[in-house]
């Protein structure tokens, strides 16, 4: 993954990070929405979880690889269950998860090839989010 992204930061927060929080939100109002089953926020999750969405990103940004959102490779996150046999929620949200990770990376990369400070952006970013400058749980 490029190091510059691994060093970005988002008020407190390391952008990947960030990222992975965003996610995780966007997919719990997903579950939410659509199987009306509520899920923890963020804060709440077990430190492994938000790691293996943290590995996640990191995959995405280095491969684009996403589980849910690529047919032909389901194996490579160790699941028994093949791509045609998830549910559409999580198919969608595997396809969520893959744009919004990539979107935000892309809006970063640029900001940086423009000559500009991504900092500005991160921070907007954050704001839009509703993110509060708090430490990352």
């Amino acid at each position: 993954m490029n190091e510059e992204l691994e060093h970005t930061m988002v008020g407190s927060w390391p952008l990947i990070h960030f990222i992975a929080y965003i996610c995780h939100e966007a997919n719990r109002a997903l579950v939410t929405v659509t199987v009306g089953l509520p899920r923890p926020q963020w804060c709440d999750l077990p430190q492994t979880t938000k790691e293996c969405v943290i590995a996640a990103v990191r995959e995405v940004i280095s491969s684009g690889y996403c589980y849910g959102a690529d047919v032909e490779a389901p194996e490579r996150l160790g699941s028994v269950v093949g791509y045609e046999k998830l549910s559409f929620p999580d198919r969608l949200g595997g396809h969520m998860f893959r744009a919004i990770v990539l979107s935000i990376v892309e809006c970063v990369r640029k900001q940086r090839a423009l000559g500009l400070d991504s900092a500005g952006w991160c921070e907007r970013l954050r704001i839009i989010s509703g993110k509060r400058e708090e430490k990352e749980q």
